[in-house]
């Protein structure tokens, strides 16, 4: 099992590395982005040992992409969780991850445990550059389990 990650890549782009044949081994680029540093430390954290990352697993080759972007929607169906990084690109992060997240008030009374949650919470994806992108639209409309990061909050859709 893996888990994907779904983000605007922004101005910056990203260096894409060949993984096919001989360089199937390959390692990692030292340097990539805020966002997929902090969707690796997720994923660790959900308990997953991969992560799907389009920069890295979608060939640069012509002939190998098409038929790879093709079959975005099977993969977005097949992973347990996709997690959304809703911010304007890479570089922002995952609140909560790298970078400190703004704390909901909570109580407990008795047994019971009560965490304040807002109620557009589920509206705020909509606000962000992610939600007008075509390609990040189609990775969360297949998806059947999302954590999605905001600006302030994380929360599972």
């Amino acid at each position: 099992n893996f888990v994907a990650l779904s983000y605007v890549w922004g101005s910056i782009g990203g260096v894409a590395m060949d993984f096919r044949g001989e360089n199937s081994r390959k390692k990692l680029p030292n340097c990539y982005s805020r966002t997929i540093g902090d969707a690796i430390t997720a994923t660790k954290h959900l308990g997953f040992r991969y992560l799907w990352v389009d920069l890295y697993c979608i060939s640069r080759d012509p002939a190998i992409r098409h038929s790879q972007i093709a079959q975005m929607d099977i993969i977005y169906k097949s992973v347990p969780i996709v997690i959304i990084a809703s911010n304007e690109d890479a570089t922002y992060g995952l609140p909560g991850v790298s970078r400190p997240q703004n704390l909901q008030l909570s109580c407990q009374i008795e047994i019971e445990h009560f965490v304040s949650v807002r109620l557009d919470a589920l509206n705020d994806l909509e606000i962000f550059k992610y939600s007008t992108r075509a390609w990040t639209y189609q990775e969360r409309l297949f998806s059947n389990c999302r954590i999605a990061f905001t600006g302030d909050q994380a929360f599972i859709e």
